[in-house]
């Protein structure tokens, strides 16, 4: 099952790549046009949609964090009251490596922020910022390859 879908990745990555050989040139023309656009607009769609997702990100951290903050008040209460981080952990349903955090923490341990990792992808390299980069060295395979075969 795997190896099924590595084949149809593969066959799929490779269909793309011929589909953007063949065409290089609609491809480009199309890239040229959208950052023109852009250009003339004064936006990007990708600052566009990350604006229009950082709002709604920043509320659900916001209520992410106050949700986090009643826990360690309540954690924090009941450490008070001299209960066991066992007996924490169990009254709050929360782990108990949670409220040894909580309970030898100044304030409330914020999370650390996690780096966003981007995946490289056949497909990244169609954005219009990498056709520019990648579009000569992909014609170059290309017509070795068909050299190479006898084409």
């Amino acid at each position: 099952m795997l190896a099924d879908r590595w084949h149809l990745f593969k066959n799929l990555t490779e269909a793309v790549e011929r589909f953007v050989d063949r065409y290089h040139h609609l491809v480009c023309q199309a890239a040229k046009n959208v950052a023109q656009t852009q250009l003339l607009i004064g936006y990007s769609l990708a600052e566009c949609s990350a604006a229009m997702l950082s709002s709604r990100d920043k509320s659900e951290k916001r209520a992410r964090r106050e949700k986090r903050y009643s826990r360690y008040l309540e954690a924090m209460e009941l450490h008070r009251q001299s209960i066991s981080e066992w007996g924490i952990a169990r009254a709050l349903s929360i782990n108990l490596f949670t409220v040894r955090t909580f309970v030898h923490a100044d304030g409330l341990p914020e999370r650390s922020q996690a780096k966003q990792r981007q995946h490289p992808g056949a497909l990244r390299s169609l954005h219009p910022s990498a056709l520019g980069r990648r579009m000569p060295q992909r014609l170059t395979t290309a017509v070795a390859r068909d050299q190479k075969e006898g084409v």
